[in-house]
């Protein structure tokens, strides 16, 4: 591995290492992910979310998010769009630079985040435009979609992030609204997760071997 700062570095590099390589372009900015539905490669509807409270590292899974607005984000979508030509939900992570550049995207995945599932108006507006996408129906113009600024917990991720930083106040509500989003229609998910986290957070041996005795006859 090689750290370089500069294009003459980089060269120096490659020739020190060789074929084959990958390459990595370090971004400083704000990483957030978009949430997005395309008809045939056209935006419908989208929600940006800040990626917050990393576990357990600064490179590691998100725990919690905050829904922003990210200037020039349409723009972007629309020419991503026309390159992919793209039908259905896809969310797209990338980073929005401190100095101001344009915005550099990372990944785009065929998948649907936790956007759409964790803000009921969000959820609407994606429902509504995807209904009319079904039944064949002309789509509606992309309206503004509705922010909010509260930090939202993924469960059961931020409670990792709580037992690593239990001296924040915010971070316990984070956590306990989190329990909204819990798997509560799948009781062995449920409990199974409920002991992963204890298991990492009881200092008692005995009490470990218990619940994993516990975790080991929950079948999901």
């Amino acid at each position: 591995m090689r750290i370089t700062h500069n294009a003459l570095q980089l060269l120096e590099a490659v020739d020190d290492i060789g074929f084959p390589l990958a390459l990595q372009r370090y971004v400083d900015g704000q990483p957030f992910s978009t949430e997005v539905l395309y008809d045939h490669g056209t935006p419908v509807c989208w929600s940006s979310s800040a990626q917050l409270n990393r576990w357990p590292h600064e490179l590691g899974s998100i725990t919690a998010k905050k829904m922003i607005e990210v200037p020039g984000i349409e723009r972007s979508l629309i020419a991503l769009g026309k390159r992919t030509q793209f039908h259905g939900i896809a969310c797209i992570d990338a980073i929005k630079p401190t100095d101001g550049s344009s915005i550099v995207f990372c990944e785009m995945n065929p998948m649907q985040g936790v956007e759409a599932t964790s803000d009921k108006r969000v959820f609407d507006v994606f429902a509504v435009a995807l209904g009319r996408i079904l039944r064949s129906e002309p789509p509606l113009p992309p309206v503004p979609m509705p922010v909010d600024k509260r930090v939202v917990g993924l469960f059961p991720e931020t409670f990792y992030y709580l037992q690593s930083h239990p001296e924040r106040f915010d971070n316990w509500l984070v956590a306990l609204r989190s329990l909204r989003h819990a798997p509560y229609d799948d009781i062995p998910l449920f409990l199974r997760l409920c002991a992963d986290w204890l298991c990492g957070i009881t200092p008692r041996m005995g009490m470990r071997r218990r619940l994993t005795m516990l975790l080991s006859r929950s079948k999901v």
